[in-house]
């Protein structure tokens, strides 16, 4: 079980749809749908249960969960703000995104990044691709989030986003 199912599951709840969660958490319905099944085979219970005008809503099982994962995401952000020593870090951070995540959900992150490291400044630049891998390879870029292939970059760390 992972805290990020456990997100899921709590906005599928407080929003009332597998669609408005994929929407608040940037991810994708299926994706959604993926990580429920998996806690609903974790639980050995359905969680969620339609109704005929198409809203989600808990079953009994999934009733007995919510405060737990309530209580589960408070404590994951407790720790965070506690342990982890966000002011602190401080620099710059040269992000560079392609063009299709600048008109999605960048402002989003960046408002993340803002609100955990007040002390880091963050350039950003909006590009291709090829060309942000170009500026990675340079070292012109710290992060880059792109699409496709990143085998091109010798070394390095490379995350796949879902």
């Amino acid at each position: 079980m992972r805290t990020r199912d456990i997100e899921i599951f709590y906005w599928i709840a407080q929003l009332g749809s597998f669609h408005a969660a994929a929407k608040r958490l940037n991810t994708t319905q299926p994706n959604i749908s993926a990580r429920i099944r998996a806690l609903e085979v974790l639980f050995g219970a359905r969680l969620f249960e339609r109704n005929k005008k198409g809203r989600t809503t808990l079953s009994p099982q999934g009733h007995l969960l919510l405060p737990y994962a309530e209580r589960m995401l408070r404590l994951s952000e407790e720790m965070l703000n506690k342990v982890a020593d966000k002011v602190g870090h401080g620099g710059v951070l040269r992000l560079g995104a392609a063009e299709s995540v600048a008109h999605t959900w960048l402002v989003n992150l960046l408002d993340v990044i803002r609100g955990t490291y007040r002390n880091l400044a963050v350039e950003v630049t909006v590009d291709t691709s090829p060309r942000l891998l170009s500026g990675l390879k340079n070292n012109d870029l710290d992060l880059a989030i792109v699409f496709g292939s990143t085998a091109s970059l010798p070394g390095g760390r490379r995350h796949p986003l879902h």
